[in-house]
């Protein structure tokens, strides 16, 4: 079936509905948010279980929606014993004939994952954030909430014809590239370390130590009293909040202090909020496993 327009009606012979009107930017332009429109949608913390969504544009199957200024969401009380994931979305629902910002609340567990967007029959999503709740919060901070706007998969940024960006790929080739980068220096190391010790003659094994707190204000975890953790300038420290790696220069590792003052911390150099922090210590011991 061949469609057109648009022409000017002579006496009611032509008349254009919603769709036609819509879909004359199918092709054009890509669903998104316009990255260069107020604050872009970002989602912000609110006052207590509350998040902010900033003013912006967004296009959602070729339809429109417009924030003209800052939209407080309300976020659902956080569950007593387990974390939960919940999420800010942009809803399109065709049937009612409506677009709106709603949220979605995962399932509370030792181990959450975030809500996927609702894409089927009349309804369809665009997942702005995605939002930790630590059990028995009482507050949403900047750590807890993760920008889901670049990532064409979940949302994505408004592209042009002339500059069709697929961020979902972007993404995708740079989690690759992140995996073979980390491989390659994770089998150049086994193949140092296998060397040394063959050329040392001696056995080798590692030893892994970790500590995991619930953070509330916190910029540093103490990891000298580790049960059987001796520190060495030698180990390995890995830093996970809420989950997420840091990079290595995100964090730093002090000693200080001597006997019983001695004391070995990790330090972020920023405030953790909420949420969970979790250090692990890798360290190369010579000698067979106790």
């Amino acid at each position: 079936m061949i469609t057109y327009g648009f022409f000017d009606s002579v006496d009611g012979d032509r008349v254009y509905n919603a769709d036609q009107m819509s879909n004359y930017f199918k092709g054009l332009i890509t669903d998104g948010v316009y990255q260069s429109v107020g604050t872009a949608m970002k989602v912000s913390p609110g006052t207590g279980m509350s998040v902010q969504v900033g003013a912006g544009r967004a296009i959602i199957n070729c339809k429109w929606l417009n924030n003209s200024g800052v939209l407080q969401v309300d976020i659902s009380p956080a569950h007593t014993a387990f974390p939960r994931y919940t999420t800010v979305a942009v809803r399109l629902d065709e049937e009612n004939r409506t677009i709106s910002i709603v949220t979605h609340d995962g399932s509370a567990s030792a181990t959450p994952t975030p809500p996927a967007p609702v894409r089927s029959g009349a309804v369809y999503e665009l997942i702005l954030a995605q939002i930790y709740i630590p059990p028995n919060s009482t507050q949403i901070y900047e750590s807890n909430i993760r920008d889901t706007r670049p990532n064409g998969d979940l949302c994505g940024w408004v592209a042009a014809l002339v500059q069709n960006l697929d961020t979902a790929e972007l993404f995708n080739q740079w989690t690759a590239a992140y995996n073979e980068q980390y491989e390659a220096f994770s089998n150049a190391f086994t193949s140092w370390f296998s060397q040394l010790t063959e050329t040392l003659n001696v056995d080798t094994y590692i030893q892994k130590f970790s500590k995991t707190i619930n953070a509330l204000g916190t910029s540093t975890v103490i990891v000298s009293d580790i049960s059987g953790y001796e520190f060495e300038g030698s180990d390995i420290f890995m830093v996970f909040i809420n989950g997420l790696k840091l990079s290595d220069d995100e964090f730093q590792v002090i000693e200080s202090g001597e006997g019983a003052l001695h004391m070995v911390i990790v330090d972020f150099g920023f405030e953790v909020s909420n949420g969970q922090i979790e250090v692990v210590i890798f360290k190369s011991v010579i000698g067979h496993p106790v």
